[in-house]
């Protein structure tokens, strides 16, 4: 997907409006009213394969909201897939900096690590995991 324009407008609420060409198609306008919105446009895109477009709207997103942990989270999964390990881990320490208890991004930090060669490190976040995955399973039946 070829992204044509991107525009901000602020009025009486915040919104996002993204033009994209899809190839074969006509033009595309997709209008996106909140952060969760755009975070899942990104990940949307990460999904069709288009990484650097969803990096990019996922660093834009964090400039405007630096305390979006959905945000940091699908960055972190965007700079695995892209081999940027520095990044990846960086992304997902923030996030874990908002939601320590996310065993979600635990879990990813320790694929991080791994695809790092931090052992000691891997080992840990995975500790963390097991014992929130514990947690998690303790709340279900309880």
């Amino acid at each position: 997907m070829e992204v044509l324009n991107t525009r901000t407008y602020n009025t009486m609420g915040r919104c996002v409006f993204q033009v994209a060409k899809i190839p074969g198609s006509p033009i595309v306008c997709y209008t996106m009213d909140s952060t969760q919105d755009r975070v899942n446009q990104a990940v949307l895109q990460f999904t069709l394969g288009e990484e650097e477009v969803a990096e990019t709207q996922l660093r834009a997103i964090l400039q405007e909201q630096a305390d979006c942990v959905e945000a940091w989270r699908a960055l972190a999964e965007v700079c695995l897939s892209r081999g940027n390990l520095d990044d990846a881990e960086q992304a997902c320490r923030q996030a874990l900096q908002l939601s320590p208890e996310d065993l979600t991004i635990t879990v990813s930090l320790a694929r991080i690590l791994v695809n790092k060669g931090d052992k000691d490190g891997a080992e840990e976040a995975t500790s963390k995991a097991r014992i929130l995955g514990w947690k998690e399973e303790l709340a279900q039946d309880g």
